[in-house]
């Protein structure tokens, strides 16, 4: 697949270091914010709440190293 955009296969898009730290970001913010909406609905949401947890626990491990 070529994106018409750039005319680079998807796979070299995906890796460039701008698209990984956008897709962790939207990535993050997704999880938390389903997290936010079920604690205010009442909703449990254990599976994005160690999802949530695991984001967090990444990052802190790449921020370390």
């Amino acid at each position: 697949m070529v994106l018409a955009q750039t005319q680079q296969p998807y796979g070299r898009m995906a890796a460039l270091p701008a698209i990984v730290n956008l897709q962790r970001a939207v990535v993050r913010a997704v999880v938390r914010e389903v997290v936010r909406r079920g604690v205010e609905l009442g909703v449990p949401t254990s599976v994005n709440q160690a999802l949530h947890a695991l984001v967090k626990l990444i990052d802190v491990n790449r921020n370390a190293g």
